[in-house]
């Protein structure tokens, strides 16, 4: 069969053949030992799983999982039978139902991208985008012609400093300078009309995100920030090298089989590739 979306098509499933355990020390020699609870087995298409327990702490694990002794759930494409749907299956059906025998009420562990999680899109039109993000754009510029400029005071830091330097008193500050944030969103508008990249533009947005000058607008800058990039990626897709789209595979199934299987009985965090659980009810 041809797994051409292995990844998600996954469930978790007992593997079909024997789980052996056995407890073994890592680095042993060096001054950074480590404890590990190792299941090991061997699916159908003959890739030999390792789910790995790493003591972290009391009760707590850093996990890992290894196919032919590679890092992470990757395996050799099997011409015949595509992708082998037991890996993935597997390890989370043993993360699940291990975690309890073993007692353990914290878990972490990274989803691990691969060159194969890169692809070239071509061709995408940015029109299909270009309405959302004029309608979060214009969001934003009313905002700011809206809002009504604070003027705040210097701080004795900043009187003290100007004055041993000789300048005088300072003068107080806007809270926002609208007249920036207004030039930089009506740039973005050309860019978007023009078909022109503009991702320079976004990186300067996004440096605003949670800084005191833009928090006083009460708006979801992510969702502004979001569609302006979709629709330069779209922009970008139409060059000759087209858009280099990256995007980790392994987190987005890991997520789903974490939230699925899991989150009646742990809480779940995620932090960029790491994914931290922690038992609702300790043992």
């Amino acid at each position: 069969m041809n797994f051409k979306y292995w990844l998600e098509a996954v469930e978790i499933k007992k593997p079909k053949n024997k789980v052996t355990k056995r407890k073994m020390v890592k680095d042993k020699g060096t001054n950074r030992p480590t404890s590990v609870i190792e299941f090991k087995w061997t699916t159908n298409l003959n890739n030999v799983v390792k789910l790995h327990f790493q003591i972290d702490g009391e009760n707590s694990y850093n996990v890992l999982f290894y196919v032919n002794d590679t890092l992470y759930d990757d395996a050799p494409v099997n011409q015949k039978n595509g992708r082998d749907p037991e890996i993935l299956s597997g390890i989370f059906y043993l993360l699940k139902t291990k975690s309890d025998s073993i007692g353990a009420n914290e878990l972490n562990f990274r989803a691990y991208s691969s060159e194969k999680d890169e692809r070239t899109i071509r061709n995408l039109d940015p029109d299909r985008y270009k309405q959302k993000a004029l309608f979060e754009l214009n969001k934003f510029k009313n905002s700011l012609n809206q809002y009504k400029v604070k003027l705040i005071p210097p701080s004795e830091r900043r009187i003290e400093l100007w004055q041993k330097l000789g300048k005088g008193y300072p003068q107080p500050e806007m809270d926002i300078r609208k007249d920036i944030w207004l030039k930089l969103a009506n740039d973005i508008e050309a860019s978007i009309k023009n078909n022109s990249r503009f991702e320079d533009l976004i990186n300067q947005l996004k440096t605003a995100i949670g800084t005191e000058n833009l928090k006083a607008l009460n708006l979801d800058l992510n969702s502004l920030v979001g569609s302006l990039e979709n629709i330069n990626n779209a922009i970008i897709s139409n060059s000759p090298e087209g858009w280099k789209r990256n995007k980790n595979r392994r987190q987005a199934i890991y997520k789903r089989l974490v939230d699925r299987y899991m989150s009646d009985d742990w809480n779940i965090e995620t932090r960029n590739t790491w994914f931290y659980l922690t038992r609702k009810v300790p043992f």
